[in-house]
This record gives C-alpha cells, sequence and structure tokens, in this order.
C-alpha cells in the first residue's frame, strides 16, 4: 500500500534533519557546524526507520535499487549514519555490507542496529579518504552526504566513490536539489508569501545569531513551515534565500524545518552533476523521489498535514543513478 511509506513526523523533519545526521565532520568542520553528539544521535536513530512501520517518501525507490543490485553483492554504505539502510541491504540479500560515519556516534548506533547481520560491518571513515581498496565494491549508495560536505572535499567524495567501484558497479546518490534551497514549504496550503515576511521578521530582530542553538531558541514555533533557507549576506546578516542565484557553491546555508533549524552547504544541481562527471562516474539517469501520486497519497493519509503542490512542481529532492566504466568503455 503506497500510503504505508509515509509517516507525518518523518516528513516535516526529513529533508534536512536527515542531512544533519549524517556527516558534519567531512573534513574540517567550519565555525558554528555542530557534531552530533550521544543525545542527538539516539534522537535521530529512533526517528528514522528502525521503526520498519514508518517509512518516508524516498524509501521505496531506495529499497527498489537496493532489490534489483544488492542480491549477491559487496555494497557500501557511504555516510551511513546509524545505519539503517545497511540493514536493508543486508535484508535485500548482499554478500557483505560496509558501512562508515566520520561520527563515532553514528558508527555505534549503526553496530548495535546491524549486530545480527554478520555481513554488516561498520567502521570510522571519511568520504574523502574511503578506507577500502580500489575496485572493492559493486554497489554503493550515497544519501544526504553532499549537503554536508564542504566544497574543498566534495571532488574527493565522487573521486572516492569512483575509486573503490568496481569497473561496472553501481551507485545511487541522493542530493537536495535547487528548489530546496529557495522556496519555502508550508503544511495545509498555508500561504508561502505571508510565511516568508514572519521569517524576515524574525530575522530581521535576530540577524546577528551566531550558534544553531541561538537560532532554534529564536525561532520556535513557526511549525507551519515543512522547510525554509536562510544565508548571510555580505555584512554578515542572515537573511531568507528567495532565488539559488544569491548563494555560490559551497556556501553555508541554515535550514528551518517544523522544529529545528541546522546547518548545510548549497551546492547547484549543475555543480553536482559536473563533480559527478569529473569523477569518472556515468550518469545514468536522474529521478524525483516526489512524484504527484505520492504527494496524494501522503494527503490521504494525513489530512491535517495537507502538501501543496509545492512538492511536486518544484521538487527537492534528486536521485542519480550512477555507473562506473568498464575497462572497454
Amino acid at each position: 500500500n503506497s500510503v504505508s511509506y509515509f509517516d507525518v513526523y518523518q516528513f516535516r523533519q526529513l529533508f534536512y534533519f536527515s542531512c544533519l545526521s549524517i556527516c558534519w565532520k567531512m573534513a574540517e568542520t567550519p565555525l558554528n557546524h555542530s557534531n552530533y553528539g550521544y543525545i542527538e544521535s539516539n534522537a535521530y536513530a529512533n526517528d528514522h526507520m528502525h521503526d520498519k512501520s514508518k517509512k518516508t517518501f524516498q524509501y521505496p525507490v531506495v529499497r527498489k535499487f537496493l532489490e534489483a543490485e544488492a542480491p549477491g553483492k559487496k555494497v557500501l554504505d557511504i555516510a551511513c549514519g546509524p545505519g539503517y539502510w545497511c540493514r536493508e541491504a543486508a535484508e535485500c540479500g548482499a554478500k557483505s555490507v560496509d558501512g562508515f560515519d566520520i561520527q563515532e556516534e553514528m558508527v555505534q548506533l549503526a553496530r548495535q542496529a546491524t549486530s545480527q547481520y554478520s555481513s554488516v560491518k561498520i567502521s570510522v571513515g571519511d568520504v574523502k579518504n574511503m578506507p577500502y581498496d580500489d575496485n572493492t565494491f559493486d554497489v554503493a549508495i550515497s544519501l544526504y552526504a553532499t549537503c554536508n560536505t564542504p566544497m574543498k572535499t566534495m571532488t574527493r567524495h565522487f573521486e572516492e566513490l569512483c575509486r573503490v567501484l568496481v569497473p561496472g558497479g553501481k551507485a545511487l546518490v541522493l542530493n537536495l536539489s535547487g528548489p530546496v534551497f529557495e522556496k519555502v514549504y508550508t503544511f495545509n496550503n498555508i500561504d508561502e508569501a505571508g510565511v516568508r515576511k514572519k521569517i524576515e521578521k524574525l530575522l530581521e530582530k535576530h540577524s546577528d545569531l551566531t550558534s544553531v542553538s541561538e537560532m532554534n531558541k529564536a525561532f520556535q514555533g513557526l511549525e507551519e513551515v515543512v522547510t525554509a533557507c536562510f544565508a548571510r549576506d555580505d555584512k554578515g546578516s542572515l537573511f531568507l534565500i528567495n532565488d539559488i542565484h544569491q548563494l555560490t557553491n559551497g556556501q553555508e546555508i541554515w535550514g528551518k524545518t517544523q522544529f529545528m533549524i541546522f546547518p548545510n552547504y548549497f551546492y547547484s544541481d549543475k555543480y553536482l552533476m559536473d563533480e559527478t562527471l569529473a569523477s569518472g562516474l556515468c550518469v545514468d539517469a536522474v529521478e524525483n523521489t516526489f512524484t504527484e501520486d505520492r504527494r496524494m497519497a501522503y494527503n490521504l493519509a494525513n489530512p491535517n498535514a495537507q502538501l501543496s503542490k509545492t512538492f511536486t512542481e518544484h521538487p527537492p529532492i534528486l536521485l542519480y543513478y550512477l555507473s562506473k566504466p568498464t575497462v572497454s568503455q
């Protein structure tokens, strides 16, 4: 049943909360970016996918990829977080599953989550220097890693992904798409313009905040917001983003969801595509995970948290299906 793929609490945390948890320390951690500790890691793990009754809208797409590619294969989960996709890969019949994350708290949780699977190994690792030999894995997934990767590390992320894949190997990379940075997504068709004004007034009042904890205190409420993003101008003042052309690739931004704010990095769709191709990987297909039929199914299951057509007209997430060329190619 397609409706079972959706859960209201899952969705309103999804776009950025998932990004936050995966890989804060991909490279040198910049000012104001916080690393997840034990409490935050547990909060994420308990809220996402360990309860298999809770399915997010991208779950069936990623699961379908693993069902097709993982059986009998060596699988890698890059920046694996609390390990739920490692577990999914094992359940799909992978010969072996390796997952790594730079956060020790996440690694501990991932090991706990996959302890019943002898085929799964979880390690501490960094995307810019993956702890594996060349041509090791048949299949790899990298979900929400790019929005937490500093620009100086981004090229290495894709180069390392290409290096550890066998020739002909397949990969699935999930990236935030351009519209998610410039749109204000709301519940129940609440007027975007009105919500923008509320956020802009708060930003005017609190334009000099420097820490995520301060921002979360200042922006309590606004629960009609699914996601909105803001950045700093040349003077260091916070502003609500309304056009991605206001941003430069690798720029530090902040995401406001229904209940929290946290930092990310901005990258355009073109930049991510160029980096992928420059690494030597082939882009076989690009897919929008949030389709109109899924939006309608979500709204049917959640009458008090209706999602507007903004989600399908301006897709916030894209999946990149990649492959490593064979020697003959």
